[in-house]
């Protein structure tokens, strides 16, 4: 079996790509002693985008790959700089932050829309499927049934990622607990996928049979994650020349809304909605408490501001003395690797992920989810979700960003050149054996050259 090569094999690579961050972000592999895991999404995402290198339906971007290289070469200096602080960086982290983001600087070599189309087609299936399951884990508890987390009935716990809420009540002493459709992570995390899936629904001008079905299954997740990403997306729609497609939306709100008002999730929504930035809630511990914690932390002193304390110094305070409060993207960045090393990143992730054409209405919504709701930057489903939507899922011209052209063959240099001897220095070629040995005997023919122009 060879692997996939140009034109239709990006699109199955991508499929697959998709298919691991959706259903395999339970999943991790055991690092030795101590609970460390590593999510089993991130290899076999790594596995994905190196076989398609390897087949050449993938390839990296040039530009991109010298960002990549550049800010990860300012987290490097940034981690040796703290060790010589007397600091103690995390090894697991800054290694996370590296080969996380090596899929930023990977790009289908030709993936035409319409191809495009039906991965994201298939993507809306998948997580109608969700849908299904979700609203069946609902149902079966209205109807006696107890809450169960299925999957670790087949799963060792050793494999399965912990840290994670699968479901909680939907409130003090509640039965009903919140779904998380059995393979995703929390409630939140089917929420934020199948809002997603309902957006990219709405772009295809799928039916409002299929968007109805994925809003009754975000319904019983209680979560905001979906609703903010199915908000900002449906309101860059009805900014751009696919609003008419928005008609499907009328259905669906007016089932999901009767069903939310059919349970007590409806009342537990109006809660949540209504709890604002009151410290603890929900709401304050992703958008409002990180900031006020994290960042005097990293003002704290010049050294900190400018370079940070080190990967993982905000994963230590977030699990230590301020348990529970998330940390957000920047000021995770801010804390460990300082102005320097968050200016290189955010430089290279946002020209990387929003440079090229495409119409992706959902851009800005997993935007705001990366950047303000989640902590996103070293979560491996939320990262990937993120790089894979905005970025790699788009149409791509082969002309675009073409690969570097072999170096045109030489003439033999003339030993009695009357140019100036500095004019008749030859170019580096491209580092191959070959071209070096050439570049080199060239030098060696100027040694007989006249120095009468001076010297």
């Amino acid at each position: 079996m060879s692997p996939p090569g140009p034109g239709a094999g990006s699109g199955r690579l991508l499929l697959v790509l998709v298919l691991v961050v959706v259903l395999t972000q339970r999943l991790a592999l055991p690092l030795g002693g101590g609970g460390a895991q590593l999510p089993l999404s991130l290899p076999l995402a790594l596995a994905v985008l190196g076989w398609g290198l390897l087949g050449g339906s993938l390839r990296l971007d040039r530009t991109r790959t010298r960002l990549y290289s550049l800010a990860m070469a300012a987290a490097t200096v940034l981690t040796l700089l703290a060790l010589a602080r007397g600091l103690s960086p995390s090894l697991f982290s800054y290694l996370l932050l590296l080969s996380l983001y090596l899929a930023v600087a990977v790009r289908p070599t030709d993936l035409p829309r319409a191809e495009v189309d039906r991965v994201l087609s298939a993507f809306v299936t998948l997580m109608v499927v969700v849908a299904l399951v979700c609203s069946a884990q609902a149902a079966v508890q209205y109807l006696g049934v107890a809450h169960e987390d299925w999957l670790a009935r087949v799963v060792p716990q050793p494999f399965l990622v912990q840290g994670y809420n699968t479901g909680d009540p939907l409130s003090y002493g509640s039965s009903i607990y919140r779904v998380n459709g059995v393979l995703f992570l929390e409630p939140s995390f089917v929420s934020y996928f199948l809002g997603l899936a309902a957006v990219v629904a709405l772009h295809l001008g799928r039916s409002s049979l299929v968007v109805g079905l994925l809003l009754v299954g975000l319904v019983p997740t209680l979560a905001g994650n979906g609703v903010v990403i199915l908000l900002l997306g449906v309101l860059v729609l009805a900014l751009g020349p696919r609003r008419g497609h928005l008609r499907a939306l009328v259905l669906p709100v007016t089932a999901a809304v009767l069903v939310a008002l059919a349970t007590p999730v409806a009342a537990r929504f109006a809660t949540r909605l209504t709890e604002g930035g009151n410290e603890g809630s929900s709401l304050s511990l992703r958008v409002v408490e990180p900031y006020g914690e994290l960042l005097p932390r990293w003002l704290a002193d010049p050294a900190t501001t400018l370079l940070g304390r080190g990967a993982g110094a905000a994963g230590e305070f977030t699990a230590g003395e301020a348990q529970g409060l998330l940390a957000p993207v920047v000021p995770k960045l801010l804390l460990e690797y300082g102005g320097v090393g968050t200016a290189l990143f955010l430089l290279f992730l946002l020209w990387s992920v929003l440079a090229g054409g495409g119409e992706r209405p959902w851009t800005l919504a997993l935007l705001v989810g990366y950047l303000v709701l989640n902590a996103a930057l070293l979560q491996v489903t939320l990262a990937l979700a993120t790089v894979l939507f905005v970025h790699l899922l788009r149409p791509w011209d082969p002309t675009e960003d073409p690969p570097e052209a072999a170096a045109p063959a030489r003439e033999p240099l003339r030993t009695r050149s009357r140019v100036r001897p500095e004019a008749a220095v030859p170019a580096v070629p491209a580092l191959s054996r070959p071209a070096l040995d050439r570049w080199l005997d060239d030098l060696d023919g100027l040694d007989g050259l006249d120095d009468r122009d001076g010297g």
